[in-house]
């Protein structure tokens, strides 16, 4: 007994810059890269914003076998709900596999927290399809582990 939201997200425009590119003979040492990205306001009302809400992704990768990738998110984030503006900064950890032919798998732990507001938690999972090195489609979705996060989503994305 709660309340439904559904409707879209607002869209994301960014850019990744990778710092450093994996090196086999260093496996410990992770690949690092950035994404600077802002949302558009685009998405419902519920689910939307009227504001231009930028974000930094710091991103650690390393090889954890064949086909398989074990990576970190850092990720700071300036919110705006209502008429008011806030930072946010986001933990997770990720496994990603990949499958046979152009298709890949991940699961995800991950926290957020925004000033002056509760922490949440959450787990995911998603198959993801690669067209090209450039165009790559996915599914995702995941629950929340506490209070704060919401109690299940699901999604579709691309990235380019």
């Amino acid at each position: 007994p709660g309340s439904t939201t559904t409707g879209f997200e607002d869209l994301s425009l960014g850019t990744k810059i990778r710092f450093i590119t994996p090196d086999p003979s260093r496996p410990l040492f992770p690949s690092v890269a950035l994404i600077a990205a802002t949302s558009l306001p685009t998405g419902s009302e519920a689910l939307g914003s009227d504001e231009l809400q930028p974000s930094a992704n710091l991103i650690l990768a390393w090889p954890v076998g064949a086909g398989a990738q074990l990576l970190s998110n850092t990720i700071v984030r300036s919110r705006f709900a209502g008429d008011e503006r806030f930072g946010e900064i986001a933990q997770g950890i990720h496994l990603a596999l990949d499958l046979p032919g152009a298709l890949g798998s991940y699961v995800e732990v991950y926290g957020t927290k925004p000033e002056d507001r509760p922490a949440s938690r959450s787990a995911g999972f998603g198959l993801t399809f690669s067209v090209h090195n450039d165009l790559q489609f996915d599914v995702h979705g995941g629950a929340g582990l506490n209070e704060a996060a919401p109690d299940y989503y699901l999604g579709i994305g691309w990235r380019r």
